[in-house]
């Protein structure tokens, strides 16, 4: 059975904004799109804390090649890949944003399909 995202109404409405605007490739739209349409909604102050959202601390594992790695998902004019924060619509943040730690994450980043389990998310 296929996990279901869970995201704040704000992220929520981030993220429609940005797929509005979006030129992002058409497989990763439709599952986003699918991913939003299915998502459990929540205030922010209720949100669990072990789901990925906006500003989240994240540390990751690329299943192919055991490279663990930690990142910050952050508005994208504050994403700086040499302090470890990445857009959250960069496709990465885009894949992650709602599941939650211990998920297992499939997305097509520009190299290829990768596949991610979370190991922890701090917020």
């Amino acid at each position: 059975m296929k996990n279901l995202i869970s995201i704040t109404e704000k992220d929520q409405r981030l993220l429609l904004d940005a797929l509005n605007k979006s030129t992002m490739p058409s497989h990763n739209r439709q599952k986003l799109e699918d991913e939003l349409k299915n998502a459990k909604i929540y205030k922010e102050s209720e949100l669990p804390v072990d789901v990925i959202c906006l500003n989240s601390e994240i540390e990751l594992l690329e299943v192919d090649n055991e490279k663990k790695m930690k990142i910050k998902l952050v508005l994208p004019n504050e994403a700086d890949m040499k302090t470890q924060k990445v857009s959250v619509l960069a496709p990465i943040g885009i894949a992650l944003i709602g599941y939650r730690k211990g998920d297992m994450v499939d997305w097509e980043m520009p190299n290829g399909l990768k596949k991610f389990q979370i190991l922890d998310v701090a917020n």
